[in-house]
C-alpha cells in the first residue's frame, strides 16, 4: 500500500511581512488525501510551539521578540508520514510609541495665565516610555 505523504501550509501570516505587534497569529492548514493527519507541529527559529491533531488551527504567540522569525509547520499522517510546510519569514517591528493626554481633558476651560498640570500615558515599543515632552502650539 503507497502511503501518500501529508501536506501542511502556513496561510497567516504571510512569508515577508512585517508587522508591529509582539503578539502574533499564526495559521497553519494540514492535509492528508489518502487517511488522517496525526499530528502538526509549529516552530517558530527552530523551536517548537505548540502541536495539535486537528487539520488547521490558529496559534497565538504572545510576546515575540523584535526582528526576524521564521516558521514552518510539520504534520504528520495517521501511517507515520511526515512533511514540513514552506517557510514562512516574518520580522516583527518595535510598534510607534502611542500617547494619551489625561489631563487636561477635552472640553476642560482653562484660565489664561493660571498654572495647569498636563499628565498623559505613553507606550513605547509596547513597554512603559522612558520620557514624554509636551508642547503648547507647536513649542
Amino acid at each position: 500500500m503507497l502511503n501518500t505523504p501529508p501536506s501542511a501550509a502556513i496561510t497567516s501570516p504571510a512569508d515577508g511581512v512585517s508587522l508591529a505587534s509582539t503578539n502574533l497569529t499564526i495559521t497553519v492548514s494540514a492535509n492528508d488525501s489518502d487517511g488522517a493527519v496525526a499530528l502538526v507541529e509549529l516552530f517558530a527559529d527552530g523551536a517548537k510551539l505548540s502541536q495539535w491533531t486537528a487539520t488547521s488551527s490558529n496559534y497565538l504567540w504572545l510576546g515575540a521578540s523584535a526582528g526576524p522569525h521564521v516558521f514552518e509547520a510539520r504534520v504528520t499522517d495517521n501511517l507515520g508520514a511526515v512533511a514540513v510546510s514552506p517557510k514562512v519569514r516574518v520580522t516583527v517591528v518595535t510598534p510607534p510609541p502611542v500617547v494619551a493626554i489625561t489631563a487636561p481633558t477635552k472640553g476642560d476651560i482653562l484660565t489664561s495665565g493660571s498654572t495647569v498640570l498636563l499628565s498623559a500615558t505613553a507606550l513605547s515599543g509596547g513597554g512603559n516610555a522612558a520620557s514624554v515632552s509636551y508642547f503648547v502650539d507647536g513649542s
